[in-house]
């Protein structure tokens, strides 16, 4: 990794550090004020999304083997929808999310293949993270 990536993951980091933790930033306390319910849910999602992200990926970097990739893959998604189902059971205003099960797997295949094809653990992280947590908030806003 150059250096110029390290610094730009240390720059990423603290930004994503200083705009999840809304008191201590005039700019997330303002964006918090005027911006949109989803915008809001994102930061936090983006915050909750990330640390999952960057140890699968720094778990998987450097791995070769296809069978070690499908196994994080299956790991993952096995989790994935254990948690949703989970929820399910406790907040069963959120049977919509029945719809969308199937294509969790298939999403996590695809974000495995780009850790796969980048083998960088934080811009993948960043990456999956964005992405992630994107779909999240906008498939939670529909149940409002």
């Amino acid at each position: 990794m150059a250096n110029g990536g390290i610094g730009i993951s240390v720059v990423c980091l603290v930004v994503g550090c200083i705009w999840c933790d809304g008191t201590s930033c005039l700019v997330a306390i303002v964006v918090d004020s005027y911006a949109p319910t989803t915008v809001v849910a994102l930061k936090y999602c983006l915050s909750a999304c990330l640390p999952w992200f960057l140890a699968s990926g720094i778990a998987q970097q450097g791995i070769s083997a296809k069978k070690a990739r499908v196994g994080w893959w299956f790991a993952q998604s096995v989790i994935l929808i254990g948690g949703f189902l989970l929820t399910l059971n406790f907040l069963p205003q959120l049977g919509f999310m029945f719809l969308l099960l199937p294509l969790f797997p298939l999403l996590i295949a695809v974000l495995s293949f780009v850790v796969a094809l980048v083998d960088e653990a934080w811009s993948s992280a960043l990456a999956s993270a964005l992405f992630f947590g994107w779909i999240l908030v906008a498939d939670f806003s529909l149940a409002s």
